[in-house]
């Protein structure tokens, strides 16, 4: 019976330990480049409906969060349009798991795993 617990136990607690190597963590980009930056502008096209975005050279490398704002637009002469419109923000978060970085749409919960990004997680040093 005294074997049956520690067994139990045993396998309790390497499934915890499990879990928690499997989970999800905030995440920013370590290598930055043309390269990654093309695959995330891909991805975000892709989760938003195709339509172009810019990022900067540095985007998801302080902060695992990422913003997309919408154009405002132009008039004919190619000006922006001015004035204030109501629509949110695209939301876009880096994660690590499992050792891949991966790049979730706020509103879809699409999960896009990225190839060409490495990373690490936010709060490792």
């Amino acid at each position: 019976m005294r074997l049956l617990l520690v067994l139990i136990t045993t396998l309790l607690a390497s499934g915890c330990q499990l879990t928690q190597a499997e989970e999800a963590v905030p995440a920013v980009i370590i290598n930055p480049g043309e390269e990654v930056k093309t695959e995330l502008q891909q991805m975000i096209q892709q989760a938003i409906g195709g339509l172009p975005v810019k990022l900067a050279d540095d985007a998801l490398t302080k902060r695992n969060i990422l913003y997309i704002e919408q154009n405002m637009g132009s008039d004919a002469q190619g000006n922006p349009i001015m004035g204030r419109h109501n629509n949110k923000p695209e939301v876009f978060r880096l994660q690590i798991k499992g050792g891949q970085c991966q790049l979730i749409h706020g509103a879809s919960g699409k999960v896009f795993t990225l190839q060409q990004a490495s990373c690490r997680a936010l709060d490792a040093r």
